[in-house]
């Protein structure tokens, strides 16, 4: 058995096959949280963004490629850092309107 999450349900898939497609939704699903995280307007720039070329964004959204392992984490780190920001920017803006 193996866990994977998609759309923020937790799913059991009960063999390496539908843990494969929900992997790729996966992919597919980080591609669109850069995009939308970060502003771009259009997946040029997310392939810019992460070093790879448009046709690459393009087949991960599509299912028919998965991001790699390096990939990934640099996805997942990215947009960390943009979530650790927006948190310290709310604690801060929380703390200046206590003070007043």
């Amino acid at each position: 058995m193996v866990w994977a999450v998609r759309d923020d349900n937790v799913e059991l898939g009960a063999n390496c096959g539908e843990f494969v497609v929900l992997k790729r939704k996966n992919d597919a699903i980080l591609i669109e949280a850069i995009k939308d995280n970060f502003g771009f307007e259009d997946y040029h720039h997310v392939a810019i963004f992460l070093g790879v070329n448009d046709s690459f964004v393009s087949q991960v959204r599509a299912g028919s490629k998965k991001l790699g392992l390096g990939l990934r984490l640099k996805v997942l780190d990215r947009l960390g850092h943009v979530n650790a920001v927006s948190l310290m920017e709310k604690i801060a803006t929380e703390s200046i309107g206590k003070s007043f």
